[in-house]
């Protein structure tokens, strides 16, 4: 019981570390419940025992559907929903549904997942690429994985080979050609990537490392003393082992630096330890500024002074000096304004293209928007523009969209990936972005109807407005019968009942639908399954939803039984 108490007031003090640092850098966020760090623009925030996602300007980009997640890295994360571990994507689109007993994040472009009662590596399109046959595994680093098999730990790479046998009664991950181990008699010691032992084994009793096996901060127990480069007993504040690695903590779990606070201004230390215990400090970006972020994913550190930017690489050489005047966008290239224009710049600071923007948007299926004197076009993660600077605002780039809708002349039309005008501009504004291969598209009577990636009309222009395609369904407004109906992809009707209104929960097995003023359900079969009685629906999660009738909120399930214990305030 005691340690379950002291678990739930750690987890309470780790939530608050991230509230505060959230609210502190991005003010958008102090009306949510921060759980998590603030990584690649996004984190996760919690109510009523539920997570979603929230990017750093307050936008919510999913909602509290995740019973548990980890912190966003390489542009995933993973989120448990109903039991099962799958990936989200910074857009919120589970690309790999839920479906792993458990996972951990991505790296080096494979996630450790256990199917059934082993461990196995799926990559980022969700393919087993290693069989599940471990019985624990950690994430690969400098391309090997301490896996465990027959109670013992050895290495693989990531074609499953066994690199160094599994000889070790535990294991951690490699950094900069070294990793720790313990042998049989439990005694912890150094070895390099060939398995050759670096010194002897010895009576250290504990390495001490954040909760990432591979994320050390380079100093360590031994003979339940620290000790510091001379050897001598030292008093460290060790980092929590419960908290997850942060921005503002390290890099890319592999660079050992640090960021740190003197005299209330910021700066960045290079901690490095040897197998011998020699602990070494050094100051590789002085103490000047009033932030310091080092980059996830990237071995860059963001500065900031005095309300401007700059940047430096991992060994505190200056990348650019101090003059960007908002935060610079860093993927493959670093974007940063001056004098009120975007420049692109590569990852040692020179200048890459002549291009100047008044805006940038964020990377995503490697372009981005851009726009100069009110025109709007698309970059590629190098600077070059895909798509010209010649189109009126309002380019809806979708999550995963095989076509960019583009408004030009007060007209929609649609463009490739690789900047090919492929549908003419000849649809309404109110067109829709392509989803499960078609579009809903106006035409010049105002009629809606769908179109194919190639343009040609696969259901005919009859109604008064359409949505998109999600799971083979889509909503339409029926002009001639005057009435909601939902469709298939082939424009055959699903409903036929008079319906007021239909609208999309976030459950798409059910439709909520709108009948004599009152609300209730149907499957996607447009099949009945709860009858419109009630005068407010909400969406269902987990099987509930909340609903009002004459005045009272209650909570139903999925067969409409009103749910004890489970009233509403």
């Amino acid at each position: 019981m005691f340690t379950r108490i002291v678990y739930f007031i750690c987890i309470g003090f780790i939530s608050s570390i991230f509230q505060l640092r959230a609210q502190k850098k991005y003010p958008a966020l102090a009306s949510f419940k921060i759980i998590k760090p603030v990584l690649e623009g996004v984190t996760f925030y919690e109510k009523a025992g539920k997570l979603g996602v929230v990017d750093t300007t307050g936008k919510v980009i999913t909602p509290p559907i995740y019973t548990n997640a980890l912190y966003f890295n390489s542009g995933l994360a993973a989120v448990t929903k109903d039991g099962k571990v799958g990936f989200i994507n910074k857009s919120g689109y589970e690309v790999i549904a839920p479906q792993f007993e458990a996972a951990q994040n991505f790296w080096e472009g494979l996630a450790v997942v256990k199917i059934g009662n082993k461990f196995g590596y799926i990559n980022t399109q969700g393919k087993v690429i290693i069989k599940p046959i471990f019985e624990s595994a950690y994430f690969f680093s400098e391309k090997l994985a301490a896996v465990q098999k027959d109670s013992k730990w050895g290495y693989i790479d990531q074609q499953a080979q066994n690199i160094i046998p599994s000889i070790y009664t535990a294991a951690t991950c490699f950094e900069e050609g070294w990793t720790w181990v313990k042998d049989n008699n439990y005694h912890w010691g150094a070895i390099e990537k060939d398995g050759s032992t670096i010194g002897n084994f010895d009576n250290t009793d504990e390495i001490v490392s954040s909760s990432m096996c591979g994320v050390r901060h380079q100093r360590f127990k031994l003979k339940n003393q620290l000790l510091n480069s001379n050897g001598q007993i030292e008093t460290l504040d060790l980092i929590d082992t419960s908290i997850p690695p942060s921005v503002s903590e390290i890099s890319n779990n592999i660079s050992q630096i640090v960021a740190e606070t003197q005299n209330g201004k910021e700066g960045v230390v290079k901690i490095t330890t040897g197998p011998n215990s020699a602990v070494v400090k050094k100051v590789i970006i002085p103490y000047k500024y009033s932030r310091v972020n080092i980059i996830d994913g990237q071995n860059l550190v963001l500065v900031e002074l005095d309300k401007k930017f700059g940047i430096f690489d991992k060994n505190g050489v200056e990348i650019l000096p101090v003059s960007l005047e908002s935060l610079p966008i860093i993927d493959k290239i670093i974007i940063g304004k001056i004098g009120g224009k975007s420049l692109f710049f590569n990852l040692q600071g020179k200048r890459i293209n002549n291009n100047e923007y008044d805006f940038v948007g964020h990377f995503l299926d490697g372009l981005s928007e851009v726009s100069l004197n009110g025109k709007w076009g698309f970059v590629d993660t190098l600077g070059k523009e895909i798509i010209p600077v010649i189109h009126d605002k309002n380019f809806f780039y979708s999550k995963f969209p095989s076509l960019i809708k583009a408004k030009k002349n007060n007209k929609v039309g649609y463009y490739d990936l690789k900047g090919n005008l492929v549908i003419p501009f000849n649809y309404g504004l109110y067109s829709k972005d392509f989803s499960e291969g078609l579009a809903s598209v106006e035409n010049s009577d105002g009629l809606y109807g769908y179109i194919n990636e190639k343009g040609e009309t696969i259901i005919p222009f009859k109604y008064s407005s359409g949505e998109k395609f999600e799971q083979g369904r889509a909503i339409v407004y029926d002009t001639e019968a005057d009435y909601n109906k939902v469709i298939d992809k082939t424009g055959k009707h699903i409903t036929n009942v008079k319906y007021e209104e239909i609208r999309k929960i976030y459950d798409w097995g059910m439709l909520a639908v709108k009948v004599n003023g009152k609300w209730g359900f149907i499957d996607r079969q447009g099949k009945l399954l709860i009858v419109p009685k009630f005068d407010s629906v909400d969406d269902f999660f987990q099987g509930k939803a909340e609903v009002e009738i004459g005045g009272k909120k209650i909570f139903i399930s999925k067969w409409g039984n009103i749910l004890k214990g489970c009233q509403s305030n």
